[in-house]
């Protein structure tokens, strides 16, 4: 047998930093073809990977990648939100092949 002992059983990679964050629900406001409106209780920071998820009538859920183009804030009912304007890559094919995608 060869020299087990030295040889190399792991190697140690380097470290990457990584955050996930939990889903939060948010409000379509407008919707015209792949730009989406929609009323959120946070803002995301601009480095922020987004993703758009809509459950259908039929309880499917489609996710759609999502890039943030704007962002303001606005008062609604005394609560802070923020009006966020999404660039949501195929949301436009998925409401012409099911137009009440959105309505639950």
């Amino acid at each position: 047998m060869t020299d087990r002992r030295r040889a190399p059983r792991y190697q140690l990679c380097r470290s990457t930093k990584a955050e996930i964050n939990l889903l939060q629900d948010v409000l379509i406001q407008s919707a015209v073809g792949d730009a989406v409106i929609v009323l959120a209780s946070t803002c995301p920071a601009p480095s922020d990977r987004l993703m758009l998820q809509v459950a259908g009538a039929d309880g499917g859920v489609s996710s759609l990648a999502a890039e943030l183009v704007a962002s303001a804030p606005i008062l609604r009912s005394d609560l802070v939100q923020f009006r966020l304007a999404l660039r949501v890559t195929g949301f436009s094919d998925m409401a012409r092949v099911n137009p009440l995608a959105m309505l639950g």
